[in-house]
C-alpha cells in the first residue's frame, strides 16, 4: 500500500493526460481512432517524475524523424521488406546521431514501421498528429499545471545518498573495532551502494534544475535550487571521501598493525553525524555535530605510525572536513521542512490556532520567506 501511495498521484496524471489527449484527437479533431495518442501520453509520463518533459520531447521528436525518413524511403523504393529494413535503418542512425536516448531510438524505429507496413489510410499523418498532441498534453501536465516541486525532490535524494553513506561508515567502524575484515566482496556490495545512491542524486539534481527553468510556476525556487545544488555537489564529494576511508580501514585490518582506539572512535563519530544529518537536525543538534566535526578535522596527525593507519586518519579528517560543506548548506533544507509544518498546520487547525501555529514556526525557523517568495 504504501509503494501505491507513493505512486498513486503520477498514476492520475498520466491518466488525466491520456483522458485529454483521446478527447483532443477524437472528440475536438475527429480521428477515428486515436490510439497512439493517449499511450503518447501514458508513457511520456511513466518516467520518473522530474524527467518526465524529456520522454515527452523525445517522443514527439523521434515520431517526427521515424516518419520523415520513411516517407522518403517509402517515395523513392516504394513498400516491401528492403524498404522496410532501409527505413529502420536509416532512422535509428539518425536518431542516434542526434541523441543515444532510448525512447527518442525508439519511437524513431517504430514510426519507420509503422509509416512502411501500414502505407494506407494516412496513417504517417494520423501518427504524428497523435505523437505531438500526446506529449503536448504530457509536457502540459508535468510542466505547467503541476509540475513536481524541486526542493523536497532534490532534497530527498540527498538525505538518501547521506543515509547510504553513513551505512558504509557504520560498516567500516564496526569491522575496524572487532578486528575480523569482512572480506572483498562486503566492500564491493557497499561501495556499489553507494555509487547507486550517487547515481540517483545526480538525476535529482538535473531534474530539479530542468524543473526551475522549464515549469513556470517553479521559476522562484531557482535560487533555492542553486544553493541546494552545491549541497548535493558537497554530498558527492563526500562520498567519495567516505569510500576511500572504507578501502583504507580494510587495508588497515590487512597490515596487521593494531588500529588506535581514537580512530575507531572518530569513526564511529563521523557515521553518527552523517546519520543524524541525514535524518534531519535541530539547530542546537546540528551545532554540535559541527563542533566535534571541526574538532576531527583540525586535529593533528602523528609525526610517525603504520603507514596505512596513518593514511586512514588522514582520510577521515578530510571526510569530516567534506561533511562540514555539506553543513553550510543545510539550512535551505532545514526551513524548508519547516515551512512543510506550517502548511500542515494551517490546514488542519482551527482558523485562529493555525495562525498563531504559522506565525510562531515561522518566527522559529525563518520558514516564511518561503511563504512571502
Amino acid at each position: 500500500m504504501g509503494r501505491l501511495r507513493r505512486a498513486l498521484w503520477p498514476i492520475v496524471q498520466a491518466a488525466a493526460a491520456s483522458g485529454l489527449a483521446w478527447y483532443i484527437t477524437h472528440d475536438a479533431l475527429g480521428h477515428p481512432q486515436p490510439f497512439f495518442a493517449p499511450i503518447a501520453a501514458a508513457i511520456s509520463l511513466s518516467a520518473t517524475v522530474g524527467r518526465r518533459w524529456r520522454n515527452a520531447v523525445q517522443m514527439m521528436f523521434g515520431v517526427t524523424l521515424g516518419i520523415v525518413l520513411s516517407e522518403g524511403v517509402v517515395r523513392l523504393a516504394g513498400t516491401g521488406v528492403l524498404p522496410l529494413t532501409l527505413a529502420v535503418l536509416l532512422a535509428m542512425c539518425a536518431a542516434v546521431l542526434f541523441s543515444p536516448m532510448p525512447m527518442f531510438v525508439n519511437q524513431s524505429a517504430a514510426s519507420a514501421i509503422l509509416v512502411v507496413a501500414l502505407r494506407s489510410g494516412g496513417i504517417a499523418g494520423e501518427r504524428l498528429a497523435d505523437a505531438w498532441i500526446g506529449g503536448g498534453c504530457a509536457l502540459l501536465i508535468s510542466l505547467v499545471l503541476f509540475p513536481p516541486h524541486p526542493l523536497p525532490l532534490l532534497g530527498t535524494a540527498i538525505r538518501d545518498a547521506l543515509r547510504q553513506v553513513a551505512s558504509a561508515l557504520h560498516a567500516a567502524a564496526e569491522e575496524l573495532a572487532s578486528g575480523r575484515p569482512r572480506g572483498g566482496d562486503v566492500t564491493l556490495a557497499i561501495t556499489q551502494s553507494v555509487h547507486d545512491r550517487l547515481a540517483s542524486l545526480t538525476q535529482a539534481r538535473a531534474a530539479a534544475r530542468d524543473v526551475v527553468r522549464l515549469a513556470p510556476l517553479r521559476r522562484r525556487y531557482r535560487r533555492d535550487i542553486d544553493r541546494a545544488d552545491v549541497r548535493a555537489a558537497h554530498v558527492g564529494l563526500l562520498a567519495n571521501t567516505a569510500l576511500t576511508l572504507v578501502r583504507l580501514t580494510a587495508a588497515v585490518l590487512d597490515s596487521g598493525d593494531e588500529p588506535p582506539d581514537v580512530l575507531v572512535a572518530e569513526l564511529g563519530e563521523l557515521a553518527d553525524a552523517t546519520d543524524t544529518l541525514a535524518r534531519g537536525v535541530t539547530p542546537q543538534e546540528r551545532e554540535r555535530v559541527r563542533e566535534r566535526m571541526i574538532a576531527i578535522a583540525e586535529e593533528r596527525p602523528p609525526a610517525y605510525g603504520p603507514p596505512a593507519i596513518a593514511a586512514a586518519q588522514l582520510q577521515l579528517q578530510a571526510a569530516a572536513s567534506d561533511l562540514l560543506r555539506v553543513m553550510r548548506d543545510q539550512d535551505e533544507d532545514a526551513a524548508w521542512r519547516h515551512s512543510m509544518r506550517v502548511r500542515r498546520a494551517v490546514r488542519t487547525s482551527p482558523p485562529a490556532e493555525a495562525a498563531r501555529t504559522a506565525r510562531r514556526a515561522a518566527a522559529r525557523s525563518g520558514a516564511g520567506a518561503f511563504r512571502r517568495r
